[in-house]
């Protein structure tokens, strides 16, 4: 569940809403689609190589740390972005770190995890189970995201509203 509870899905969804508060063309959105996925899949391919010499616990709490700040910074940075003509630009930056965190551990190592939970007897039934739940959960929350993002604006990826900001508009 801590793959969930990253954020990544909020993050997916919230991508494009990011590209287009920063005024870029829906042309140059599309690519920038395509690059986070490419940064995504290099990353991944990078630190599954690197499992083995780093270790998974590691790897896995260099990610969620990470992303916890990443997080962090980003709502600050989408919060303050109107008073800021540069936080467009780290909004950016952060949500590559972002993806390049996420790949670090997030991303694949839970599925380390299925030969060591599970029974040899059980273990394909675990897995399915698992790996439905890993992708069933991102879908649900795709569902819901839209509706909480828009109460909720750029605070929803790691804090709530604060009364200052609201008395400001």
């Amino acid at each position: 569940m801590s793959r969930h509870m990253t954020g990544i899905s909020g993050v997916q969804v919230l991508a494009e809403s990011i590209y287009a508060k920063m005024m870029i063309s829906e042309k140059s959105q599309s690519y920038l689609s395509i690059a986070l996925l490419v940064v995504s899949f290099k990353t991944s391919l990078i630190f599954a190589f690197l499992v083995e010499r780093l270790g998974r616990r590691t790897l896995l709490l260099i990610g969620l740390l990470g992303l916890f700040c990443a997080l962090v910074f980003l709502s600050f940075c989408l919060a303050l972005r109107e008073d800021l003509e540069a936080l467009n630009y780290l909004n950016l930056i952060t949500l590559f770190l972002y993806i390049i965190l996420y790949s670090c551990g997030p991303y694949f190592i839970p599925h380390f995890f299925f030969a060591e939970l599970f029974r040899t007897n059980y273990r394909a039934i675990g897995a399915t189970v698992s790996v439905v739940t890993i992708y069933l959960v991102p879908l649900l929350i795709s569902f819901c995201f839209i509706s909480i993002q828009t109460n909720l604006e750029a605070y929803v990826l790691a804090f709530p509203k604060l009364k200052e900001r609201q008395s400001k508009k």
